[in-house]
């Protein structure tokens, strides 16, 4: 099969168990079916910043990409952007096996290592904190979501 995209084609990356392959331009990441070429998604994208790398999840769950800015996780087959970490010059990356961590290698000649699902997140913020926020502070961080407390061992502050 011929799979074309408006672009000049930077990455291809099959899914883990050749179910899809993932393709790149400066518009987009398309994610086809390599046995009829059917299209499965669309992920547009900034025309001027493209994307520099991709990467299915261990699982096939997920798609990952950098622009020039950032890294960002979406969901297959839905397209739903589940994760952005803010970080430029990044020329490589790679989920881990667990797929609880992303790496990531770039022009600064360092390979970063970060968490990207938000439940991760915070199960690693509340082992290193004190308390809850306040009420203030989750007005100041959070908005007008009602406030709940974010970690439930914790003790929640009045202050």
């Amino acid at each position: 099969y011929k799979l074309t995209m408006a672009g000049r084609i930077s990455r291809v990356a099959f899914s883990p168990d050749g179910k899809w392959i993932a393709s790149t331009d400066n518009a987009s990441i398309r994610i086809w079916n390599p046995e009829n070429g059917n299209e499965l998604l669309n992920i547009p994208l900034n025309p001027f910043t493209g994307i520099s790398s991709v990467a299915f999840s261990p699982d096939g769950k997920w798609i990952m990409g950098n622009d020039e800015n950032s890294i960002r996780v979406w969901e297959i087959p839905t397209g739903r952007e589940i994760s952005r970490i803010t970080r430029s010059q990044i020329n490589s990356l790679v989920f881990s096996p667990d797929e609880k961590w992303i790496a990531s290698g770039g022009n600064d000649n360092a390979v970063r290592i970060w968490l990207w699902r938000s439940e991760d997140l915070i199960a690693e913020a509340c082992l290193r904190l004190p308390r809850n926020l306040t009420n203030e502070e989750w007005e100041q961080y959070i908005g007008d979501e009602p406030y709940k407390p974010t970690c439930p061992n914790l003790p929640i502050s009045t202050n």
